[in-house]
């Protein structure tokens, strides 16, 4: 077998059980690890072809042949001929097979030599390797594992961050039986994002939680106390108990949407978009009331591809955004229209407005432009983040254009308008 294939086998069966633990212990995503799983068995699926394909051929040339003849040198000769020729060939399919394997993979394998040049490579991208006639690892904390495990004959690991795009890179390096070293390579980027993004969310939820569960609690000690005491005052406790529980109720049920629209492809079904907002003004109508703030709406009739429940949630978030914040005497208006062959739904108000700083930001889980006057209205900071969900997963996007003082008005795509 050639030298490269051969290095590549070692390489990927040393190299591959180290990350597929790695992966295991650092709780990767169950498709990181069957990848690297894949890469290994299709190394050794394909030197056991080639060793049965190399034994079997031997010998039936041998068979074939008798060396006592008179031509049996030459047979015995044309038959290693032979022999070398199919280990070639296998060689090369097995490289093959396992470069596009490590790309399909989205990772890279180096075999690196002491001064840090590589001898062969499936996979790598530019951020891995300096540009020129003979590739070397370019980075310096690269290089640093490199001369750890050529001094220690260890495997080791380490996240790097790497290139102007300033992707991370995870490398698992292990020495190899022939004095060269070996690395996996592996882009972990998103799964870097993923993993910050869930600990933020977590922090956040919590936060968010602590503070009604604060609240219930104090009133409840103040509630017991006032009991046969100042009969006004309990009930004044109790209310503001109710309306704690109320709150630390909303948060959970809009969690609970929010990991469900996260992790659920939705089902879409032919949808008359027209009767679902207009359902949904129906059910905001006593709350602006309520709130002092005249709502109206102009509905056409536009149908899509869409999930009814899922739709009602998103514009019924608008609604009672714009109602929330918009003052008494205000007015909210909502239009839906067919623009260009796309389903919108507009909600505008005469409320406060945004700042120009937090229109992006607004959509973003628990974030406020201003934290208090939004626990005093009742949100709860998860109502534009589940739309932004809603509309993107109906091939659609959501935006806002907003002056402060003058109020705002979020414009909702739901997609392509639906002709069935």
């Amino acid at each position: 077998m050639s030298r490269t294939p051969a290095r590549f086998v070692r390489l990927l069966l040393a190299v591959g059980i180290v990350g597929c633990i790695y992966l295991v212990a650092v709780d990767a995503p169950p498709v990181a690890i069957v990848t690297v799983v894949l890469v290994v068995a299709v190394a050794v699926v394909q030197q056991l072809r080639l060793v049965a394909a190399v034994r079997n051929e031997t010998v039936r040339a041998i068979e074939m042949e008798d060396p006592a003849g008179p031509d049996g040198m030459g047979d015995i000769t044309e038959a290693l001929r032979k022999r070398i020729e199919l280990e070639r060939l296998g060689a090369e399919r097995l490289a093959a097979d396992l470069r596009l394997s490590i790309e399909a993979a989205a990772m890279a394998v180096l075999i690196i030599e002491t001064d840090g040049r590589i001898v062969a490579s499936a996979g790598a991208t530019a951020d891995l390797v300096a540009p020129g006639p003979v590739q070397r690892v370019k980075n310096p904390q690269a290089l640093e594992l490199v001369d750890e495990v050529e001094s220690t004959r260890r495997v080791v690991s380490d996240t790097i961050v790497m290139g102007l795009s300033g992707r991370s890179y995870q490398w698992v390096v292990s020495p190899l039986d022939s004095g060269d070293v070996g690395a996996v390579v592996t882009d972990v980027t998103e799964l870097d994002r993923v993993q910050a993004m869930r600990r933020s969310f977590v922090t956040d939820a919590s936060h968010e939680l602590k503070t009604p569960i604060a609240s219930i609690r104090a009133g409840a000690g103040a509630l017991e106390m006032a009991i046969g005491k100042d009969d006004e005052k309990a009930r004044h406790f109790a209310r503001r108990m109710e309306e704690q529980a109320e709150r630390l109720g909303r948060i959970v049920t809009d969690l609970l949407d929010l990991s469900r629209l996260e992790s659920i492809p939705p089902e879409l079904e032919p949808l008359a978009l027209g009767v679902v907002v207009g359902s949904e003004l129906d059910a905001v109508r006593m709350e602006a009331a309520e709130a002092g703030v005249g709502l109206s709406g102009d509905v056409d009739e536009v149908s899509i591809l869409g999930v009814e429940a899922d739709v009602g949630l998103a514009v019924g978030n608008l609604l009672r955004n714009a109602i929330r914040y918009t003052p008494s005497g205000g007015r909210v208006r909502l239009r839906c229209f067919d623009r260009d062959g796309r389903a919108v739904v507009e909600v505008e108000d005469t409320g406060v407005g945004i700042p120009t700083s937090d229109q992006e930001l607004v959509f973003h889980r628990f974030h406020r432009v201003d934290a208090a006057r939004s626990r005093d209205t009742g949100g709860t900071g998860l109502g534009l983040a589940i739309v932004r969900h809603i509309a993107g997963a109906h091939g659609g996007s959501v935006s806002v254009r907003s002056v402060v003082g003058q109020g705002s008005t979020f414009i909702l795509d739901l997609g392509p308008v639906s002709t069935a």
